[in-house]
């Protein structure tokens, strides 16, 4: 028979089922899994002692065990300029930026690892994704993260910065930190090394873009901007236009499809146009977008590689050789006229198109912004008998891919040091 002081009973609380008891009892699984939510907490407490518990004294309860585990959070500010050393001791060419208010109290801490920052800098693609979130449970501010790409279309967490919120001066001071200390030095004597940069129309941070970055290409994350849509649920008709549109290689596609998306909803179209079109639409954007439309990246995935999604991570090499396979049969039905070595006309069923092997480029424009080449680019590759990786760009071959994995982030010693 259960013991009345092994458990606590009732309904709807209980003054012996405090914070104290409740973190006592659920301790074990919040140190163990540092996702264990509050509802969880709730669940537990209700099934194994028959007590609802409110948010809050859920709340008071996991706090109380992650501040025995963890430390103080006022204290790990205090800590931080140790921890900062410790870092640098480890990991010489991490770029780390702590910054006080007059009075002493904490401000903003930037960072960026040495592994990432030379990752980043050789062997991934030149552009990157920005965005904020709040910072919860501790205390007010915000987080803010840079993120690249990999050759295998996975994410790569570039820099972090911790901040007071999100405004043109915290951006700003970010992207000053991410300009100077990690893409400062990429490698510019290779192609197409010119930054393009995705993010959000959010606070400050078109601005601070345009004054940090001035030269570099600016993208608006379509993600947000269809979110952002006059009555936009996902997957209407005018909504899929609109990323049909954001998606179109050339002029004459782009305006199909903006002209299908006012027929379907003349709100959502006025909103579109007034969009500055070369910070959204692929056909005139000024650099290389590589199949990439938004600053989630998790979000996205190209048309051309949507199939490949719900596949078990390989190399993009693979995924490549299924593009360019595709591409090469059905470049078998075209016809060609070449002009000279490397320059072809290529008369496909839609279109007629110009090919420049010297140059990698077509005037379907397919190959010039995705770095693959098109069909019409494969015709004349395969016309010549060379091989069609080697006009891949670098960015996404396997050597390259593995490469950015060579490297490693330092361990730290414990805070008990």
């Amino acid at each position: 028979m259960e013991r009345e002081d092994e458990r606590v009973t009732g309904g709807l609380g209980h003054r012996n089922c405090d914070a104290a008891f409740i973190s006592a009892f659920v301790r074990k699984q919040v140190v163990a899994n540092e996702k264990y939510t509050l509802k969880m907490v709730q669940t537990k407490i209700l099934r194994q002692h028959g007590v609802k518990i409110s948010y809050w004294k859920a709340y008071r309860a996991r706090e109380r065990i992650l501040q025995e585990v963890c430390g103080d959070f006022e204290g790990s500010f205090v800590a931080l300029s140790l921890y900062m050393r410790e870092l640098r001791s480890g990991d010489a060419e991490a770029c780390l930026q702590l910054l006080y208010q007059d009075e002493g109290r904490f401000h903003r801490f930037f960072w960026a690892f040495g592994a990432l920052i030379r990752a980043f800098r050789k062997h991934c693609r030149p552009l990157i994704g920005m965005d904020g979130t709040f910072l919860h449970y501790y205390a007010t501010g915000a987080l803010l993260i840079v993120s690249c790409i990999d050759g295998n279309n996975c994410i790569l967490l570039l820099a972090w910065a911790v901040v007071e919120g999100e405004n043109h001066y915290s951006w700003h001071w970010f992207l000053d930190q991410l300009r100077d200390g990690v893409v400062g030095d990429r490698d510019v004597s290779r192609a197409n090394s010119v930054l393009a940069i995705i993010f959000d129309r959010q606070k400050g941070l078109i601005e601070a873009v345009s004054d940090v970055f001035p030269d570099e290409a600016h993208s608006y994350c379509m993600y947000h901007l269809s979110t952002n849509l006059p009555h936009a649920p996902k997957n209407t008709p005018a909504w899929r236009r609109f990323w049909a549109a954001a998606r179109a290689y050339t002029v004459a596609e782009f305006n199909e499809h903006m002209e299908k998306m006012k027929e379907l909803n003349p709100e959502q179209y006025k909103y579109v146009v007034k969009l500055p079109r070369h910070r959204w639409a692929t056909h005139c954007f000024l650099r290389r977008r590589y199949l990439m439309l938004t600053s989630n990246y998790a979000e996205t995935i190209n048309s051309t590689i949507r199939h490949l999604k719900g596949l078990p991570i390989t190399n993009l090499v693979e995924k490549t050789q299924k593009i360019l396979e595709s591409f090469r049969e059905a470049s078998r039905f075209y016809t060609l006229n070449p002009s000279t070595d490397v320059l072809f006309q290529v008369i496909a069923p839609d279109s007629t198109e110009v090919v420049d092997l010297s140059k990698m480029t077509c005037s379907c424009k397919r190959w010039d912004i995705d770095g693959i080449p098109c069909n019409h680019a494969m015709r004349a590759i395969s016309f010549r008998l060379w091989d069609p990786y080697d006009f891949v760009e670098d960015w996404f071959r396997t050597s390259t891919y593995r490469a950015t994995y060579n490297d490693y982030v330092p361990p730290t010693r414990g805070k008990e040091q």
